[in-house]
Formats: structure tokens, sequence, C-alpha cells
């Protein structure tokens, strides 16, 4: 139970009064919803949701490949080319992800796949970020295209893969530590 308040406090959602007793601080408007406070709270790991988001953005692919139009198809390329020239990042290339998501117009698996993005960008492992951290967004930008000229040729199977693999080498960079 101390521990639990520990990370309430952490959160910045509790305030401990010596002598007192603990409270609940009003909440911001700013912290994430109800979904995303609990699996933080739980004991989680980085490499649980790159699991995660293994098994769901590949469907979120082949589902965008059969669903795109062209509105969603210049959307997703000028994400893709506002990613043109940063250094890297596992955040910076959560832009494509979501857009992905969204070009399969599945609202639920859409809301899953931000909350697994919102999860990592929020994870806080000192282990785990800086692996992460060894992709280039040159790397990224390389997958994006594939998995964009996958979207434009309405080819779900090669964009589900391409997205597998995508996703998965940044689960082997978790896995080897």
């Amino acid at each position: 139970m101390r521990e639990a308040f520990h990370l309430l406090e952490a959160k910045g959602l509790v305030v401990s009064i010596q002598g007192d007793g603990r409270y609940l601080r009003s909440i911001p408007s700013s912290t994430p919803n109800p979904e995303v406070l609990t699996l933080q709270l739980e004991k989680i790991s980085l490499i649980e949701i790159y699991e995660t988001r293994l098994a769901l953005e590949p469907m979120a692919a082949k589902l965008a490949a059969a669903r795109a139009n062209n509105e969603d198809l210049e959307h997703l390329a000028q994400v893709h080319a506002s990613l043109q020239g940063k250094e890297r990042g596992d955040e910076e290339d959560f832009a494509f992800h979501l857009a992905v998501a969204e070009t399969s117009k599945n609202y639920l698996l859409t809301k899953l796949i931000a909350t697994q993005l919102n999860l990592v960008a929020n994870f806080s492992d000192d282990v785990f970020r800086p692996l992460l951290s060894a992709h280039k967004m040159s790397d990224y930008l390389q997958d994006h295209a594939s998995i964009l000229q996958a979207l434009r040729e309405q080819d779900g199977i090669r964009a589900s893969h391409l997205m597998e693999e995508h996703i998965s080498s940044s689960l082997r960079l978790l896995l080897s530590r």
C-alpha cells in the first residue's frame, strides 16, 4: 500500500501532509485518461507494450491499406514528410503510427494504439529508453516510406508485414538488454 501511495505522490495525484494524512490533488486537464493512468499504476513493462503494439499495429496497417482514400494517403505522406530532418525519435515516429491507425477507420483499434503510444511516450525507464534511442530517424523514415508505399498500392498483407518488422526491430532492441 505504501508503494502505491509513493507512486501516486510521484505522479502528483496525492499529497501527503505529515501528521494529517494523504489527500487527492485536483487533477489537471493534462492528466492522462483513466485507462492510461490505470495501466501506468500497474506493473507494466516496455516489452509488454511493444508486444501489444506488435499485435495491434500490423492489423491497423492491413485495414488502412483496404480503407485509405486519397485524403488519408496525402495526410500520411505529410506526416512522413514532417519527420524529414529530425535526428531520431520514438515519440516523433508515433505521429506516423497514429495516422496509420486513424486510416484504418477502426475507432477502437485507433484508441488502443494511441494508448500504447502514450504509454511508451510516458515511460521513464533509464534502462530501456536509451536502447530505443539507438534507432535513427533515417531508419524509421525508410520503414515508413515502405509502409506508405504498400498502403498506396492497397497491399494489406505487405503493409501488415512491414509494420510488424518495423515494430519488431524495436522489440528486439528491448529484448537484447
